[in-house]
């Protein structure tokens, strides 16, 4: 048997299974952690719009300058 040949993977499987292991969530759990987390991302999704409408603009004003 894997347990008895010292197999930690078999070992750590059973564990999970029993529900004694449990995986570790990841990210905020709080409701208001989670709001500003949120938030952020849709603040950061912002400024990289009016980067990439900035740069485009940009762009358009060389080729019209025929740089």
């Amino acid at each position: 048997m894997a347990l008895e040949a010292g197999d930690a993977r078999a070992a750590l499987q059973l564990l999970k299974g029993m529900g004694l292991i449990k995986d570790q969530p990841v990210g905020p759990m709080e409701v208001e952690e989670v709001k500003k987390v949120m938030e952020m991302e849709k603040e950061r999704k912002k400024i990289a719009l009016r980067k990439a409408k900035g740069k485009l603009e940009n762009d358009a004003e060389t080729a019209d300058l025929g740089w």
